[in-house]
C-alpha cells in the first residue's frame, strides 16, 4: 500500500467502506500530488465524450472485462429474459397477407437471444431478414409455377389446334371425341364398370401428344367415324357391315354367363 494513503486523514473516510474504496482507487497513485492532478484530470472529463477501451485486453482483470461487457449490452438493450422481446414486430418483412408469428421460430430466436445477450434491434433485424427471405422464396417459387402452367397452357393450345385440323373444326372435334368413347365403350370388349374406371381417359392416353403422332390421332379419328357409319376393316383389306343387332345384344350373346362383359345398352 502506498504511504501517504495512511496519512491522509478526513471525516469522510472513517466509515470502513468508504476508506476501503478510497485506499483501491488512490493506490494507482505514488504520492498525494499525484492524486491531486489525477483529481483534477477527472474533474476536467466530466461531461466529455466516455472513451470505450481500444481492446478489452486494456482492462485489468476478468472481473472488470465481464462487468463491462454486461454494461456495454445493457446499455445496447440486451435481451435478458424472453418477455424483454414483447415489443418485436415477428412478422416485420413478410408480405403474406393475414400472416401470423411462426411459433417454433419465435421460441428459438427468444431462446439464442437470452443465451447471447443480443440487442433487441439485433433480433429485429433477424427477424427482418428472415422473413424477408421466405418473402423472396415464395416468389421465386410462384413465378416459376406461374411460367409452367404458361407452358403447359401453350402446349394444350397447340394439342387442341392439331386436333381442330384433323377433324376439320371445333364442333367437329367435339363429335369426334364422343365418337372415340363410343367406339371404345361399345367396341373394345370392355365391361361397363371397366370403361367407367378407364374409358374417358383411355382415348387420350391412345391419342398422347398428337403433334408427335398425328398420324395416329388421325387414324383413331377415322376409326371411330367408321364406326359410326357402319364400315369397318374385315381384316382381309375390305370392309363388312355390321350385323342388325347391335353390339351390346352381341356381347350379351357372346358371354351370357357374364354380365360384366355386356357393357352398356347403346
Amino acid at each position: 500500500m502506498v504511504e501517504w494513503i495512511n496519512e491522509f486523514q478526513h471525516e469522510s473516510l472513517t466509515d470502513p467502506q468508504v476508506k476501503e474504496s478510497f485506499t483501491k482507487a488512490m493506490s494507482k497513485y505514488e504520492t498525494k500530488e499525484a492524486a491531486i492532478v489525477g483529481g483534477f484530470n477527472a474533474i476536467q472529463a466530466v461531461g466529455k465524450p466516455f472513451k470505450l477501451p481500444e481492446s478489452l485486453d486494456k482492462l485489468p482483470d476478468d472481473k472488470t472485462r465481464q462487468e463491462f461487457q454486461l454494461g456495454v449490452s445493457k446499455l445496447l438493450g440486451a435481451v435478458e429474459k424472453p418477455e424483454d422481446l414483447k415489443d418485436i414486430d415477428w412478422l416485420k418483412g413478410s408480405t403474406l397477407e393475414n400472416d401470423t408469428p411462426q411459433e417454433d421460430l419465435v421460441k428459438k430466436i427468444s431462446e439464442i437471444a437470452v443465451a447471447k445477450k443480443w440487442p433487441k434491434s439485433t433480433v429485429q433485424d433477424l427477424v427482418e431478414f428472415w422473413n424477408g427471405l421466405q418473402a423472396s422464396e415464395r416468389n421465386k417459387i410462384a413465378e416459376s409455377q406461374k411460367q409452367q402452367d404458361a407452358e403447359l397452357q401453350e402446349k394444350a393450345k397447340v394439342i387442341k389446334e392439331s386436333f381442330v385440323k384433323i377433324s376439320g373444326s371445333e364442333d367437329n372435334l367435339k363429335v369426334d371425341k364422343d365418337l372415340l368413347q363410343s367406339m371404345f365403350r361399345n367396341h373394345a370388349g370392355l365391361s361397363g364398370d371397366e370403361y367407367d374406371a378407364v374409358g374417358d381417359e383411355l382415348a387420350g392416353l391412345l391419342l398422347g401428344d398428337v403433334t408427335k403422332a398425328p398420324n395416329m390421332a388421325k387414324g383413331l379419328i377415322m376409326l371411330a367415324r367408321q364406326f359410326k357409319s357402319g364400315d369397318t376393316n374385315n381384316g382381309s383389306g375390305g370392309t363388312s357391315k355390321p350385323t342388325a343387332k347391335s353390339a351390346y345384344e352381341q356381347r350379351k350373346e357372346r358371354w351370357p354367363n357374364s354380365p360384366q362383359m355386356w357393357g352398356r345398352p347403346e
